[in-house]
């Protein structure tokens, strides 16, 4: 019943559901002290508040699902006021690790970049302990809690990138994206979109941290993936032409891809309409792209041909 007041509340926006849902939780974990269960439902209720732009009100839920599990954070309080240790905890396991990101989540939401890069670290060294756990078990019935627990890994190492590319720190970045790139490859195999997302990501990364060459050869296999696996939507084909584009731009050399974005949008016209939204996506992405690379007159016909 817990699990279906918890689907009401996520499709329909309603706080109040869940909290019914919590009080009939807290008593079964009363009964049966299964602190697991009440730590579990502080944790959903969490992300429904934060749905609902409550992020105050989740930061004090998911902290204090983790004093259920006998953890306390040792930093300050929300307004940041008091100085932050470094965190130490005894219980690792895979619902600490979801709990820690999602507050790390809100600390970097609030500026609090430090503190958010501290609680990532530990979130994502539980992450690894329990991948690591899962592979030695070696048991085929937990390969999709293997997959899911690398997925989630990945999820981490991407929030700490944000971190490191945040305050600047670009080579730390693209370590990091190179090592979220790893696990969503163990997690999805090299022929998921899953995986062309986090080739996109590095590209970004090497892109700004100067490394031209390594950032072109990411958005080549990005373009490859997409090309396999979009079917008629052109979007994200667009996208890694666009970002090749201005990489060779940077670099002073021929745009021998802005023609591929031409050619790009045309076959998605033929194929879905002038009026279709995928097709005005990819004008307006033209039109940045031609900006960017200071062809505003030619960026300006564009948009006029999208207002059309």
């Amino acid at each position: 019943l817990e699990h279906e007041l918890f689907c009401d509340a996520q499709f329909d926006g309603g706080p109040q559901i869940f909290f019914d849902a919590l009080r009939m939780k807290e008593k079964v974990g009363d009964c049966n002290a299964d602190a697991d269960h009440h730590a579990i439902a502080l944790y959903n209720m969490g992300l429904v508040q934060h749905r609902n732009g409550e992020d105050i009100s989740s930061m004090t839920l998911f902290r204090k699902a983790l004093l259920v599990l006998g953890i306390m954070l040792p930093i300050g309080p929300l307004d940041g006021s008091e100085a932050r240790d470094e965190i130490e905890i005894s219980t690792s396991t895979p619902l600490t690790m979801a709990i820690l990101n999602n507050i790390g989540q809100l600390e970097f939401l609030r500026g609090n970049h430090e503190d958010a890069l501290k609680i990532f670290l530990l979130s994502v060294r539980i992450g690894t302990e329990q991948v690591e756990s899962a592979v030695v078990s070696g048991s085929c019935s937990r390969e999709f809690h293997l997959r899911d627990l690398r997925l989630c890994v990945a999820m981490i190492l991407s929030n700490i990138a944000r971190v490191h590319y945040q305050t600047g720190a670009m080579e730390k970045a693209m370590q990091t994206s190179i090592e979220m790139l790893v696990a969503k490859r163990d997690a999805l195999g090299n022929d998921h979109l899953g995986f062309a997302a986090a080739l996109y990501n590095c590209g970004i990364i090497c892109r700004f941290n100067e490394k031209p060459e390594e950032a072109i050869e990411y958005f080549r296999q990005f373009l490859h993936l997409a090309r396999e696996k979009c079917g008629n939507d052109r979007r994200y084909i667009v996208s890694a032409l666009s970002k090749i584009v201005l990489v060779e731009y940077d670099m002073g050399m021929r745009n021998d891809y802005l023609g591929n974005c031409h050619e790009t949008l045309s076959e998605q016209i033929d194929q879905l309409g002038f009026n279709h939204p995928n097709v005005s996506q990819i004008i307006d992405q033209i039109a940045s792209l031609h900006s960017q690379c200071d062809d505003h007159d030619i960026a300006l016909e564009y948009h006029r041909e999208r207002l059309r």
